[in-house]
């Protein structure tokens, strides 16, 4: 059965900290979301070692901590859904989805 290519970008409505001070424009991949700061940054170091420019942004929701993993900034949604179609190839990135920073 053939995955289907639809893609969507996702507003996510909740209190966010950046964990870096460069401004984000335009589009993010959203690849991971984790409990654990540690765990996330697990994660960027995977990401670099495949040339991404991933980052880690702070949220809250419910009370609890979480930190999203993301590549970007992209331009523009079609650079996003380029990145995302990659990031897609790998199995574990399979539930990637462009969120509009």
């Amino acid at each position: 059965q053939p995955k289907s290519k639809q893609h969507r970008t996702v507003e996510v409505a909740s209190k966010t900290v950046r964990s870096d001070t460069a401004p984000r424009e335009g589009f993010a991949v959203q690849v991971a979301a984790y409990s654990s700061r540690a765990k996330a940054l697990q994660e960027v170091n995977k990401l670099k070692e495949h040339r991404y420019d991933p980052y880690i942004e702070n949220t809250r929701l419910n009370g609890k901590s979480f930190f999203r993993v993301k590549i970007g900034p992209i331009s523009s949604r079609k650079e996003a859904v380029k990145v995302l179609d990659e990031i897609k190839e790998m199995n574990r990135y399979e539930h990637s989805y462009i969120t509009q920073e």
